[in-house]
């Protein structure tokens, strides 16, 4: 019953949130394995297997119990990622271990074997998927979402260029008298007649004679 008192309290406080498909298979099948193992094939392979998993979840409950003192010291609960990584090394490790009792010929019990090393694989990757939905997804969503918001505040921002500081009011058009006489009176300019309109006035001139 010891077993199942977490499970108990998370549906008298009506936490359906933590009833997560890994939270269930990871109880209900715990309390099963490790009574046929407890039963019929103890000591051996499975006591180192059963000290660690003892002392991770020391570990884990007095997070839960830090946790449980309420908002005040939730500062101090930075660590939860770095206990779901020791959970991870824990399941590869048993992992490993298995496979070299399968490879080297171990006397322990094979089917127990194999069945320890299938159901720690079964909880590298759940535990895996946890691990990438609560952390990893999560700080990437952060950093997208940090860096949005900066560029939407460059965005906003109005910045004047460095060309728009350097343009000057534009300059007034002013206008020269023409050029003047000796008396001061001014005089319209010629505009100079080029040597092809002079031609065709002298054969005007010569036509008009004849």
């Amino acid at each position: 019953m010891i077993e199942f008192l977490d499970t108990i309290f998370f549906i008298l406080r009506k936490k359906w949130s933590q009833l997560t498909f890994l939270h269930i298979y990871h109880h209900s099948t715990m309390f099963l394995f490790w009574w046929v193992g407890a039963r019929f094939v103890p000591g051996g392979s499975a006591l180192s297997g059963a000290m660690v998993n003892c002392f991770v979840h020391v570990i884990m409950y007095a997070y839960y119990g830090v946790a449980a003192m309420g908002p005040k010291v939730q500062q101090y609960l930075w660590w939860k990622k770095y206990l779901t990584i020791l959970q991870l090394i824990q399941f590869t490790t048993g992992v490993v271990l298995g496979l070299n009792a399968i490879l080297t010929g171990c006397q322990f019990t094979r089917w127990m074997q194999y069945v320890f090393v299938g159901y720690a694989f079964s909880f590298i990757i759940l535990f895996g998927k946890f691990y990438r939905t609560a952390y990893s997804c999560k700080e990437k969503e952060s950093r997208r979402s940090s860096s949005s918001s900066e560029s939407s505040q460059e965005f906003f921002t109005f910045k004047p260029s460095p060309t728009s500081q350097l343009l000057t009011p534009t300059s007034t058009i002013t206008t020269t008298p023409t050029s003047a006489t000796k008396g001061g009176h001014g005089r319209k300019k010629r505009h100079p007649q080029s040597h092809h309109s002079r031609k065709q006035q002298q054969r005007f001139k010569a036509s008009k004679s004849d």
